[in-house]
């Protein structure tokens, strides 16, 4: 057989394979390299910017229009405080989200569900979603008990929404339980104790560390080997990622969020009333100390400059190599920070990075939860929508 002729045979067999609309990508997708936004903070660090997005610039937000919308989970009893909305996850094309029938992948660009993975028994349940490699991470956790609640991890192939692993239960994944760098990072409590555990994404446990804290840990950043508790009291432990060893311990400071070079590592004071940057390595405090006005953990970081929700209805952009304040404009509300494309979204509105200057656009009063491959993604109410 000649090559041309094994080649025809061959592309016949891929396409009768995977069917032609998977071969043939949308031309949206093909004009715009899809950017990852693979966890609720871009990173395991929570940076909140995606420093690939370049279609969503200042000039292209004002002409931002609704491309669709997907209804997601709700309680249907108001009194439980079990309001199921979360952003979703962007990678490779598909947008992930929980919804009222189960967790499902979507095309990016068009809406168009790609598969479905129902979940009947977590109604009750609140769920965050991370992307690591090929899988989808998502962590279901009982939203009516406080402690001694039930959490549920499900690792799911990305590609076709089969359970790579048995669905498995740490104790109690109470706050923000990450995979970092390989290791699932999860915060356990019950009545008498809390604890930091690691697991490789089956459900063995790799580590645990004692539980000799000075208030419930209830927080986890992390990346480059190392991962930051913050725990009630005020102290923020760094521990190695690999083996739960701790490497340094500082008090009073509340972890907000780590620079993506992981140079920084941005803080504020149990007060609110200051923003520190902290030595990832060490946790001692350098550059410059306590930025008044600036004390909020709500915070975006991108290779310049720190945006934080500040006094109280305001947004506040400081320099990250001098703690110089560059602009704060009132926004109306507090809420986080998202940043991609030279634009921070923040409560419903949009502004330039460089200025503070208004952005409007037809996503104005849109939670925005991630931008990523030149769409703009968020929330109204508990409906994820998509800009283009």
């Amino acid at each position: 057989m000649s090559r041309v002729r094994l080649r025809t045979v061959l592309s016949a067999l891929v396409v009768g394979a995977f069917g032609l609309s998977t071969v043939l990508a949308p031309s949206a997708s093909a004009a715009t390299a899809p950017s990852p936004w693979t966890t609720a903070g871009y990173d395991t660090g929570f940076s909140y910017w995606d420093s690939q997005e370049v279609t969503i610039t200042p000039a292209r937000a004002k002409t931002l229009a609704l491309n669709f919308s997907i209804p997601q989970a709700v309680d249907p009893n108001p009194d439980s405080e079990c309001l199921n909305a979360v952003g979703s996850v962007e990678a490779a094309g598909r947008l992930y989200d929980v919804g009222p029938d189960g967790i499902s992948a979507y095309n990016q660009w068009s809406g168009a569900r790609l598969w479905n993975l129902p979940t009947p028994n977590y109604l009750y349940y609140t769920a965050r979603l991370q992307i690591v490699g090929s899988d989808l991470i998502v962590v279901f956790r009982d939203c009516i008990s406080s402690t001694n609640a039930n959490s549920s991890v499900f690792v799911i192939n990305s590609l076709t929404g089969l359970l790579d692993h048995p669905v498995w239960s740490p104790l109690n994944a109470a706050g923000t339980a990450t995979v970092i760098d390989g290791v699932f990072v999860a915060i356990e409590t019950n009545d008498d104790t809390s604890q930091v555990v690691g697991y490789d994404l089956a459900g063995s446990q790799l580590w645990t560390t004692s539980s000799d804290w000075g208030g419930r840990p209830r927080h986890v950043i992390g990346s480059k080997g190392l991962v930051y508790v913050q725990d009630s009291a005020g102290i923020l432990t760094a521990l190695r990622v690999a083996t739960g060893a701790t490497v340094w311990r500082s008090f009073n400071v509340v972890a907000g969020a780590l620079s993506q070079d992981g140079t920084d590592l941005y803080a504020v004071d149990p007060f609110g009333t200051g923003l520190y940057d902290i030595d990832p390595a060490t946790g001692l405090t350098r550059n410059w100390v306590g930025v008044p006005g600036r004390g909020s953990t709500l915070m975006a970081v991108d290779a310049t400059t720190i945006y934080t929700s500040c006094a109280g209805t305001a947004l506040c952009a400081t320099r990250r190599s001098t703690g110089q304040t560059l602009w704060t404009v009132n926004a109306g509300g507090s809420g986080q920070p998202v940043v991609a494309g030279g634009v921070v979204y923040f409560n419903g509105r949009a502004f330039r990075t460089t200025t503070g200057k208004r952005i409007k656009s037809s996503a104005d009063g849109t939670q925005v939860t991630s931008v990523a491959g030149g769409r703009v993604y968020g929330l109204v109410g508990t409906t994820v929508v998509s800009y283009k």
